[in-house]
Formats: structure tokens, C-alpha cells, sequence
């Protein structure tokens, strides 16, 4: 996590400018529009601007990965309430990729999860690595 997200200026310029590349051509790629469709490029354009945002100086720009974690709950709860708004029963077996009320709810737990609680409470775990392993500068 230090490596992605510890201020390397390697990550952030090999990573910047495909991210917004990618922001700005993202919307031209579409050939149909619908509010389903401009819905999902608003929010992917948003995800990688912030994410570039986060890259050049994470500890400064918290509030920036903060914003990507709570889209990405919130996608994933919007999912469980389509799957369970579609009436569709919980089937514990089935394919892995299809969309199901049982991937929603697996999504939610193992991804959307995580996502809420550094929402919430952030990442200090820089400081709870440079404690366990300070640095001798003898």
C-alpha cells in the first residue's frame, strides 16, 4: 500500500497522465447515450481525476481517495438494491459473473466494506509502519 500510495513521483507520472487521458476520451467513445450511460461515465471520469489527484501527494489529497472508496460502496450497494428491487432469489450456486442478488451481497461484504471503512476512517497506516520500523539516521 506505501508503494501505490506513498508519494512516489514514478507512480504518479506513469499513472497520471493514462488517467486523464482516459478522462477526456472516455466520453467520446460512447456511440449510444442513456441515463444509465452518462451515469457511468460521469462517475468513471470522476474515479480517475481523483485518483490522479491522489497519486500526486496521497497523504494531502486523502480526501481524494476518500471520494473513490464512497463511489465505489455506493456502486455496490446500488447493486444489491437492483438485485433486490428485481425480485431475483439468493441462489448459492450459479456462475461467478453473472449478475445475481448473491454477487451483489459478496461484492458489498468484500469490496464495498473496505471501501465504507477507509471512507470513514481513513488510512493511518503510514504512521503505523514508519512506528514499526523507524528509520536509523546515524
Amino acid at each position: 500500500m506505501k508503494v501505490l500510495f506513498g508519494g512516489s513521483r514514478f507512480i504518479f507520472w506513469m499513472l497520471a497522465p493514462i488517467l486523464v487521458l482516459f478522462a477526456f476520451s472516455f466520453p467520446f467513445l460512447s456511440v449510444e447515450w442513456s441515463p444509465m450511460v452518462v451515469a457511468l461515465v460521469v462517475v468513471l471520469d470522476a474515479i480517475a481525476l481523483l485518483l490522479a489527484v491522489g497519486l500526486y501527494n496521497p497523504q494531502r489529497n486523502e480526501w481524494a481517495l476518500r471520494m473513490i472508496t464512497r463511489l465505489v460502496f455506493t456502486a455496490y450497494l446500488a447493486y444489491v438494491v437492483v438485485e433486490v428491487r428485481s425480485g431475483k432469489p439468493l441462489l448459492l450456486t450459479g456462475s461467478h459473473g453473472e449478475e445475481s442478488l448473491r454477487n451483489a451481497l459478496l461484492g458489498l461484504l468484500l469490496i464495498g466494506w473496505p471501501c465504507i471503512k477507509f471512507t470513514l476512517s481513513g488510512f493511518d497506516g503510514w504512521k503505523k509502519e514508519d512506528q514499526d520500523h523507524p528509520v536509523n539516521r546515524d
